[in-house]
């Protein structure tokens, strides 16, 4: 997306701006029934202050694990790098699907690897991950994990709830000093 940026001189642009945003190669391909793989390769996001690659997403995709009770929809499984399904938002990233001008203040986002199942029953839909809790996407320096969990609500019409909660685990950035 191209978009303009404009704000006040103690905000993130004061000096108004045009900006590419959020420019992403993506690729899903199906391996077989029901299983994908899904990679992305990030060119520019908002959040960067220089362009230069970066890896977001990279998964394999278990869908339909429901359908020996009837239900389809209610269990699925990825396994890889994924974002943090913390919110809503992580779900609406690029400016095309985002109807929001900015990022909403409790944007708790980012790939990490780990493992998620998540799925819908009725008007109920639910996401639980476990995640190495860090920011490098090469080494998780401790064994603690990070816990996300979000469950949502959507009635007939136009009402959606929502509630994420978050154990982040011990974070370590760098490896441990011996």
């Amino acid at each position: 997306g191209l978009a303009f940026f404009s704000s006040g001189e103690d905000r993130q642009f004061p000096p108004s701006e045009f900006r590419v945003d959020d420019t992403t190669i993506t690729v899903e391909a199906p391996l077989w029934q029901d299983v994908y793989v899904f990679a992305e390769l990030k060119l520019l996001t908002r959040e960067a202050n220089a362009t230069g690659f970066q890896f977001g997403e990279l998964y394999v995709e278990f869908e339909g694990l429901g359908k020996p009770w009837g239900s389809p929809d209610a269990l699925n499984f990825r396994a890889g790098s994924i974002n943090i399904p913390f919110g809503e938002e992580y779900l609406l990233r690029g400016p095309v699907e985002n109807p929001l001008i900015s990022h909403s203040l409790s944007d708790i986002w980012g790939p990490d690897e780990g493992m998620e199942i998540y799925g819908t029953l009725g008007a109920w839909h639910y996401v639980v991950a476990v995640q190495n809790g860090g920011i490098s996407q090469l080494h998780d320096f401790n064994s603690d994990k990070a816990l996300t969990a979000r469950v949502g609500w959507d009635p007939p019409g136009w009402l959606h709830l929502s509630a994420s909660a978050m154990r982040t685990g011990r974070i370590a950035t760098v490896s441990p000093v011996t």
